[in-house]
Parts: C-alpha cells; structure tokens; sequence
C-alpha cells in the first residue's frame, strides 16, 4: 500500500544519507592523506630539525638513517650517502660501522651530530642534506654539544674496542676528548671519567658564571669524586667525595653520596651560591635511610623527588621541597615507581603548580608498608631463596614477587595537585560516556577516574606547552585502577585536569596539533588485521570524524607532530607484518603523511574581540577548583583560546596569559612546613607536627630585635596571593640574656642553683661539725652556733649568747 511505499522509500533514503556522510567523511580523511613509506625496520629515534621543524630525520632498530624535508610528506634513504662520504677517510669499509644516535645541537637547530659505533661519526650544518664524515679512531660511548658554542663538544670514549667485546666498551674507565672546530681535531682533557655535562646555558653566564665550566664525576681507586673545571681540567676544585652520580636540573645540582652501607645522601647546590658549595637536603622522617633517589622535576623554583628503600621497591616516597631546595616535605607516602622515569608522576605542561602522580590505595598502603617491614626481617631467609632459583623454576621468593605485583596493580590509584603538592585530590569522573550514557561514577560513592601515566601503558600521558589545559590519557573508572586492557579508555581534559570526558571506548594512540585545536587518534586493536581506525576533533572533542586506511597486516603503533605541536601536519606510525614462509615472520615500519590544511577549513577568526557573538575565541583561566575564584596558585590567570565548537583553525599562538590577578588567600594557597604533615582525614588540611617544634630563639638574636616560630603552614613557593586566610608564625622578642631565654638555659640554670646549694651546705656542715655531731647526739657541752637566738629543738639545756662564744674562743686561743 501507499504507507509501505512512503516508509521503505524514507528507510532507504536514510540509508543512503548515511552511506553518504560516511563516504564523506572518508573521502575528508583520505584527502588529508599524503603518503605511504615503508622502513627496512621498525623506528627507534625521530629527530625534527631546521627553524619550522620541516626537516624529520628517521633511525631505525637496523640503524638506517632517512630523511624528509617536506614535513615527512616523502622520505629518502641516506644512510648509503653517509657511507660513501666515509669511505673517504677509512682504509677498510668495516671500520665504518652504523649510525647509533642522532643529536640536535641546542645552540644551532640546524647542525646535527650521528654518532657510529666505531671510530666514524658524521657532522651535518644543513639538517643533513650534506655532512661531512670524520674519523678519530675511538669510538663515542657519551658526547655533550656545548649550550651556546657549536664548535665544541665533549665525548667519552673507550679506544681499541674488539668487535667481539663492543658492549664491554662502554663500562669501566673513560677518556675525555674535548673539540673546539667541530670535530676536526679532538684533544684527550681527562681520564677516569664516570659521568660529565656541561653548566646549562647562556643564562648562567650572566650570572657571572665562566661559560665552559664543566662538572665530572672522576674514578679515583678508592672513590669517586665530583669535580669543577673552568679551563678544561687543566685545574679542577674538588666538590663532593663518594659522589655516585650528580645531576643539573633548572637552577639547581644535585649530588648523590654514598654512606654507611647502601645508604646515600643528598646534597644540593643552587645556582645562588655558583654551583660551588654544597649542602645535604633534610627531610622530616630523622629514621629516615635513602637507598635511591631519583629527580623528578625541579623547574617551578622547588624540587620533587622520590626515595626507595630498596633499588627494585615497586613504590617510593614522594617528597616536595621549599624554595632554598634544602628542606623537604612528604607529599605521598607510597607513590608507584617507574624504572626508567623514577616515579609514575607526570607534569601538565603549559600550567604551573599541576602534578599527577599514581599512588597505592590508603588500605592498601599500609598493608604494603607492613609486607616491606616483614621483607626486611626475612631478607636473610630470602637471599638463601635466590640462589636456589638457578636451578628451580619455582621457590618462595619468587612466588612472593608475583603476588606482590598481583596485590600492586590492583590497588593503584591517581591523584592530582594544583599547588605543587601541598593537597592531592581523586580526579573527578565524566558523569557521562562518550555515548551519551550516565556512568554511575561518583566521588561520594568512592568512584574516581585512574589514568595510566607512565607505567603499565605504551600510549603516556599527553599534554603541551603550546596547547595550555589540553590533557589526554588512558583510564578507567573506579575505586582502583583496572589493569584489564577491555577497560582501558581515553580520557581527555581542557582544563588542566579538573574536569574530564571521555574519547573513545578503546584504546588509542593520540597527539595535539594546531594550538591544541586539532586533536587526532587512532585505535590500537580493531580486531581487523587489515584495518586502521582513525578519528580527529577540531572543536575540543565535542565531535569526532572516523575514518579509516585499509591496508594489508597493518596497526598503528604510534602518531607524531612536530615538537611545538603548531602546525596541522601528522606522521602515522605503522606497523607491517609479512609472513615470508611459515617459521618467519618480518616485521617492519611504515610512515603515513597526514596533512589536515587539505581539508581547507576557515581560519579562527575574532582573536581581537574574544568572548564576542562573533568571535571564535574566548578568555579562558586555569583554576583548581576552588569556590567563587578562578585560581591557580593565589593569581587569576587569564588566556585566549578557540572556543570548544567552533570548527576552525588557529594561526595565532595563544600559550602565554594576557593579564594576571592576584586571588584572595585560602588554605589550598599554604602548605605544610618543614616537620608538619597533613591530616589523614578527608577534606582536611590541618598541618599535624611530625617533629618537635622549638620555641627557643635562634643562635643569631640581637636583643631588641624578634624572632618567629612556624604554626605549621607556610606559603607555596610561586603563590602570590593576598589577604583572605593566613598563617603568619608567631612573633618573639630576642632576650637582653640570651642564656635565661631559652627553655634548655632555664634548666641548665636550675640544676647550677640545686649544685650551688649542695656546695653551701656541704661548706656549712664542714665549719661546724662540732655543733652538728652535738645536736645528733643530744648530749654534751653546748657549743657555739651560727645564730644567736636559742632554739626549742636544740638538745642543750642552756645556751651562750654568740658574744660569749666568741669571747670563749679568743681564751681557748690565748692558752694556747
């Protein structure tokens, strides 16, 4: 009838709408599709180079070399160049050997260092377009360009390395070669080196810092020793003895030293005192023994770092500094540990005071602090184990590490700091899915969002200078992190972390493009060995267009975009599997070009007027959540940026604020004092004393001058707010006598008057033991007494007058 006729015409109209916008949205993501490569093997290194980052150079797991310069739309294989140039200035081919490392000069983006793994190594001022190869005939273990001055470099080498024995090269004593022409010539500075590095850059030379000051870590046999020299080692001041190793980080040096036993110390030295004097961090805990110590961050003028208790512990402490760097604070006690970045904590790049960190679940942290307090006293039992495990494949120790991990990775879970660690917080969960779906998640039900950082995951934790509050990260939602992958999805932020929403389902791979305005994904598993999924959002993640690359026994493995993440360009890395016969199986790499400025979509305009009808920008301030105020570390920060739905392309960067506000003080703007730590309880930010608190006054006290005493609190170093909340320190007059004003001085005081005392009495009953041994016996003459006046309790009947005493004397005298 008529109606059927009007619904399957309807039906199939939608059908066909539907296949349209799909083939739309296809042939929009095929557009942005430039280029396939396929690589000799899979990538191991990706370098950008020249002043646009145009030119992208590719090392593979072979240690082939390509190269594109035109934003990796085509690559061309060099490594056949490179050798023929080194043909020139070798005997024997075999001398030459393969490229091992690519390095990018920081003081010219455009000269580029490829280190071989014999005695050739190749120097390019072009971004590789030419180099020149140049033989010295050691082999480089470690090379450091100098910051400011291309022609220099330093390099540690091994010389007359066997080919049999190339990976024993690299341990025990070390040469120091030093060029001041680019590798032209190179001159031996020092031997016995262990670790080197030169200061950081043009900055500290306006401080008055020499601009070649070098600081190594030199082998002597009995210890090492931490080093400085400004004339390259023709004098050098010692620093630090039993050093372990150093580190430069920001304005500050750190120096490992070795102890009693396995135990190290810390010592710090800033910039303010030229990197030249030392001085050994303190931390709260005095019971407290550091076995590692690893350096997390240290660029927002305070340092994190994590301490062990033994070298594979699968958690750590996470301590926080003040602003001097020397006197630290315990911000997580059991924060997961990562065995190549020292901790599964992650910074938010573009926004200061913002940390995310992966910790063990309160309960559970107390029930593995008492597993670790129990392993430390069977340690003996199980080192008796650990030999048995060469010959049997299961034993008691090994059984104890898998249940362990098994107790481990079930009860992670993620916090975030706005302060620089002085309050962490659970992140908050999406009320929906990216469906649309509630998700029944919520803080008040012990349900949070758990992210994946570092640790457990291939695809880390996403976040740019140039795209300020984007954040993207793989998770779940729970009372823990789920290390089941089916839970796995992805999560992304505009705001720093703060608020979240979800992605995608499965799980991707991603990467930030144009400002943070273009963001593109691509799933990892499709369950089609053929099929490549890709999804992209300009508007903030509000949409997402899918499309995909149907490509025999192809995944993708990863997504690229050059370092500043400004342009609109991606480089897809795939993977490719061919089955060459039944027993082999050759994997290798592909690159795919994708350029979005093929899509032609309309500049953002409306930068000017931003908050506009009209504009496609608007003001946007960072804040940590905190009630009425815009806040993030006591100051309104105010950007611009593209609004979430408009569908355009920036051309302006906006990563820097335009104006800044200082907020009223709350207790998120104060953190714990040195020797206070925060109340367990929820919600509460009560600084409790972990050491006692002395009143005294300090050594240097001028009378009439005052002293303070901490209440426990004390501003976060950067914050900068004013009135509201504060936690001044209580305020004392220096004493006129310094010795009556201290509690120790009253009681050395005391104990001098009780001693005093003792001393009169003692004197007393010397002058007059005559009368004493009178009055215990209660009989005999009357002797003369001290006083004057009779007293009932004297045992003698009568008594002289003291005259008649002293006269009494003078007679017994005068007999004599």
């Amino acid at each position: 009838n008529a109606k059927d006729i009007i619904f399957n015409s309807m039906r199939l109209w939608c059908i066909w709408l539907l296949a349209s916008l799909w083939r739309a949205a296809c042939e929009e993501g095929a557009g942005v599709l430039k280029s396939f490569y396929k690589l000799d093997d899979e990538i191991q290194e990706t370098v950008w180079c020249g002043d646009d980052n145009s030119v992208i150079l590719v090392r593979t797991e072979s240690n082939s070399v390509y190269r594109s310069d035109d934003h990796g739309d085509t690559f061309v294989r060099i490594t056949k160049k490179m050798h023929k140039s080194a043909e020139q200035i070798v005997d024997n081919s075999t001398e030459i050997g393969e490229v091992t490392r690519i390095i990018k000069l920081e003081a010219d983006n455009k000269i580029l260092l490829f280190v071989g793994n014999r005695g050739v190594f190749w120097i390019s001022n072009n971004c590789g377009k030419s180099m020149k190869a140049l033989n010295k005939e050691f082999m480089i273990a470690q090379v450091r360009p100098h910051p400011t001055d291309p022609n220099k470099l330093l390099a540690t080498a091994v010389q007359n390395c066997k080919d049999d024995d190339d990976d024993l090269c690299f341990y025990g004593t070390h040469s120091l070669y030093l060029t001041e022409n680019m590798g032209e010539t190179w001159r031996q500075v020092a031997t016995n080196v262990k670790q080197f590095d030169w200061l950081f850059d043009f900055v500290q030379t306006f401080r008055g810092m020499p601009q070649d000051r070098i600081f190594a870590l030199t082998r002597t046999p009995t210890q090492d020793v931490l080093v400085m020299t400004d004339d390259f080692f023709k004098t050098r001041t010692a620093l630090v003895n039993n050093c372990l190793e150093f580190r430069l980080r920001s304005t500050y040096l750190f120096a490992i030293k070795g102890f009693k036993g396995d135990e190290v110390h810390l010592l710090v030295a800033t910039v303010k005192n030229r990197f030249e004097k030392f001085y050994r961090a303190v931390f709260p805990d005095i019971k407290l023994k550091m076995k590692n110590v690893h350096i997390l961050d240290s660029s927002e003028g305070v340092i994190f770092l994590l301490t062990t208790r033994k070298p594979t512990a699968p958690f750590g402490r996470l301590y926080v500094s003040d602003s001097t760097g020397l006197r630290f604070r315990l911000a997580l006690k059991s924060c997961l540990r990562s065995s190549v970045r020292g901790a599964d904590f992650a910074k938010i790049q573009g926004l200061e005071g913002v940390y995310i960190a992966n910790i063990l679940e309160k309960n559970a942290a107390r029930e593995y602090e008492r597993m670790m307090e129990k392993d430390d006293v069977e340690e003996e039992e199980w080192v008796e184990e650990e030999r048995k495990e060469s010959t049997y494949f299961w034993s008691p120790r090994s059984q104890k590490r898998k249940d362990t991990r098994s107790f481990i990775i079930n009860n992670v879970q993620t916090v975030i700091t706005f302060n620089k660690g002085s309050i962490w917080k659970l992140l908050e969960p999406p009320k929906t899915d990216s469906k649309g779906k509630k998700t029944r998640c919520s803080l008040s039900d012990g349900c949070s969002l758990h992210l994946f950082l570092y640790v457990d995951t291939t695809v880390p934790i996403l976040s740019q200078n140039s795209a300020p509050g984007i954040v993207l990260a793989t998770g779940n939602l729970g009372k823990t992190r789920n290390p089941s992958g089916s839970m796995r999805r992805v999560y992304m932020s505009r705001d720093g972390g703060l608020k979240w929403t979800e992605a995608a389902k499965e799980e991707h791979v991603y990467e930030v493009a144009d400002h943070g305005g273009l963001v593109l994904m691509g799933q990892l598993d499709t369950g089609d060995k053929d099929l490549v999924s890709l999804a992209f959002t300009w508007n903030g993640g509000s949409t997402w267009e899918n499309f995909d690359i149907h490509k025999k026994n192809t995944s993708i493995e990863d997504i690229f975009t050059e370092p500043n993440a400004t342009s609109q360009r991606f480089i897809l890395h795939l993977k490719q599997r061919e089955d060459l016969d039944e027993e082999t199986i050759l994997i290798h790499s592909s690159l795919a070009s994708m350029n979005f400025e093929e899509l032609h979509q309309k500049i953002c305009k409306g930068e000017d007027k931003p908050g506009t009808p009209n504009s496609d920008f608007e003001y946007w301030s960072p804040y940590d959540g905190r009630q009425g105020q815009d806040c993030l570390l006591g100051r309104t920060l105010t950007y611009i940026r593209k609004k979430k739905d408009r569908e355009c392309f920036t051309s302006t960067e906006f990563t820097y604020p335009i104006n800044i506000e200082n907020c009223i003080c709350t207790e998120e703007d104060y953190e714990c004092d040195f020797g206070f730590i925060r109340s367990e309880l929820l919600g509460d930010y009560t600084c409790i004393p972990k050491i006692n608190i002395t009143y005294d006054p300090p050594e240097n006290c001028p009378s009439g001058t005052n002293y303070t005493v901490t209440t426990g609190y004390i501003k976060i170093t950067g914050d900068t707010c004013e009135g509201g909340v504060t936690h001044d320190p209580l305020v004392f007059p220096c004493p006129r006598i310094r010795f009556l004003s201290s509690v120790s001085g009253l009681k050395i005081l005391g104990v001098a008057g009780v001693v005093l005392v003792v001393v009169v009495g003692v004197w007393y009953a010397w002058q007059n033991m005559d009368a004493i041994q009178g009055l215990l016996k209660g009989s005999g003459p009357c002797t003369c007494l001290l006083y004057t006046s009779p007293s009932p309790r004297d045992s003698c009947a009568s008594r002289m007058p003291s005259s008649a005493c002293k006269k009494k004397k003078k007679k017994k005298k005068k007999k004599k």
